[in-house]
């Protein structure tokens, strides 16, 4: 798989040969790779952990590090200060070790003794039955992604952009440079630089229909969203929001769901079940609690990009954007229009308009 390919190429020889090892069904469901020094190397999966037989020296930690880098760690100071970095072609790393403080912040980490590798995973076509939330054809529509960490937000967005990039003009905001890769040359891409400056230089300069960021935290961020929106640029963005309490405990969040900021809001199942629908909602109903009022959603991919199947309405429906929605919600296919199968019944979700061109 390529995202293993690529990781493998930073480990020394005999690591990199047990990970080539894990069958590809397993690697799938691998979203980290832990390192620590003297102890065995741990692959993490969304309810359990696998201890690798092999386990790194101080030398060898030290040697992935540089690798990480790319040998040039003075490069990726500011990202150290905060406690990880990413590399080239996406994988953001966690770091552990000995902080280095100057003027009373921490400036970089010293003596790492551990590092957790976030597998960078491109799953084509699973942002697909968030398209029509986003675009209808006439205006693009403000969307947050909340969830835990490790539920697939970044994922999500990156492949989201993908497909908005064929539809509208589309500008993303990379700070971290987690975003980043081939798939986005259709998009203007800002990167290393704060979210909030960044969306504002965007607006001016940029001329987007709607902007892509990831992990909205700090107020500034969340105020400037709302600017964005006031003049008329619409924000995808996703934030480590598990509920609407959470969100009460930011007020300008609140604020902008209850001003418009954001019209829909996503909540993806936690990651111990990652293969739950995600639960589609208008921003007023999310924080209302209205958790009946909503579509339901399977946010996975599938080999056949834009292929479409079906069974009965209320069943289970396959392929690329599935979605489906319990008892007496209706069932949703969004996916390619171009099928002779008249069983294929293609509606509108929360008002919008179906995908009919996925790729």
């Amino acid at each position: 798989m390529e995202d293993r390919t690529s990781l493998t190429a930073y480990l020394p020889p005999l690591l990199a040969r047990m990970l080539a090892a894990v069958s590809d069904e397993e690697w799938q469901g691998v979203q980290e790779v832990r390192i620590r020094k003297g102890s065995a190397v741990v692959l993490s999966q969304a309810s359990r952990q696998r201890a690798l037989d092999v386990s790194v020296t101080e030398r060898e930690l030290q040697e992935i590090f540089w690798n990480l880098c790319s040998r040039a760690v003075h490069a990726h100071q500011a990202e150290l200060s905060q406690g990880f970095i990413t590399t080239r072609d996406g994988f953001r790393v966690g770091v552990a070790g000995t902080a280095v403080i100057k003027d009373n912040t921490v400036a970089s980490y010293r003596d790492i003794t551990s590092l957790c590798i976030r597998v960078a995973r491109r799953v084509r076509g699973c942002a697909a039955p968030l398209v029509p939330y986003v675009y209808d054809g006439d205006r693009v529509h403000g969307l947050l992604l909340c969830g835990a960490p490790g539920t697939g937000k970044t994922t999500l967005l990156r492949d989201l952009a993908v497909q908005l990039a064929r539809r509208c003009r589309v500008t993303v905001v990379d700070e971290r440079l987690e975003l980043c890769g081939d798939d986005l040359r259709d998009c203007d891409v800002i990167r290393g630089c704060p979210k909030a400056q960044a969306m504002q230089q965007a607006v001016r300069t940029l001329s987007p229909d709607v902007m892509i960021a990831d992990e909205l935290g700090a107020e500034p961020e969340w105020e400037q969203v709302g600017q964005s929106a006031f003049c008329g640029v619409s924000v995808v963005a996703s934030a480590h929001l598990c509920n609407p309490h959470d969100l009460r405990m930011r007020p300008s969040a609140e604020r902008l769901l209850r001003g418009n900021g954001f019209e829909y809001v996503v909540s993806l199942p936690p990651r111990a079940r990652s293969s739950d629908a995600a639960v589609i909602q208008k921003a007023v109903d999310y924080l209302e609690g209205n958790g009946d009022r909503g579509d339901r959603v399977f946010l996975r991919g599938a080999g056949t990009i834009g292929g479409v199947g079906t069974e009965k309405e209320g069943t289970r429906v396959e392929g690329v954007g599935d979605t489906t929605r319990a008892s007496a919600w209706h069932a949703y296919v969004y996916g390619t229009a171009d099928t002779n199968d008249p069983g294929v019944h293609v509606q509108r979700g929360l008002g919008r308009a179906p995908v009919v061109d996925v790729l």
